[in-house]
């Protein structure tokens, strides 16, 4: 089960470690990018710089539905069932 929180919570760090930040996805970088395009960030990541870019403290960088999106891209890689309510 994934959470896609209204406030979105991000690490200081990279892009990459934002999406796996336990590692234990082991994505691949064309995993990682399939992701973010699916949410609709690809463009925005490619114009920070990739995915290693410095995402700033707790996420900063990036705007509150940018940060969301992130959550969605990591909710993605985990495989699980996204369930959307209204």
């Amino acid at each position: 089960m994934a959470i896609i929180p209204q406030d979105p919570f991000l690490f200081s760090g990279s892009l990459r470690a934002n999406l796996d930040p336990t590692g234990a996805l082991a994505a691949r970088d064309d995993e990682l990018w399939s992701a973010l395009a699916s949410c609709g960030m690809r463009e925005a990541v490619e114009g920070m710089g990739g995915l290693d870019c410095d995402v700033g403290e707790r996420g900063q960088r990036l705007s509150v539905g940018q940060r969301q999106l992130v959550c969605l891209a990591r909710a993605l890689l985990k495989n699980v069932q996204v369930t959307i309510e209204l």
